[in-house]
């Protein structure tokens, strides 16, 4: 089981060769406040399925039977697409 914890945006915009060339100096000043959110942990828990704690939240995705996942979840994309 391997588990992560941190803010993806922060952690890509603190690292200049992970940022895209669409990043503006604005969006690194809004998205760069350490202390306004915890971190989101993401668990890798066996197969294609994950977890991701939000606060008090629990995410899970999965791939589907046809994909060799479990279908427990939605897919990554899935997920994308109703945010």
């Amino acid at each position: 089981m391997y588990a992560y914890a941190g803010s993806i945006e922060t952690e890509t915009l603190d690292n200049p060769s992970l940022r895209s060339p669409l990043t503006s100096d604005a969006m690194e000043t809004t998205t760069n406040d350490h202390t306004s959110a915890p971190p989101i942990v993401v668990t890798h828990e066996g197969g294609l399925r994950f977890s991701a704690q939000a606060r008090s939240h629990r995410i899970v995705t999965d791939q589907s039977r046809k994909a060799n996942g479990s279908d427990t979840g939605p897919t990554p994309v899935e997920l994308l697409g109703a945010a």
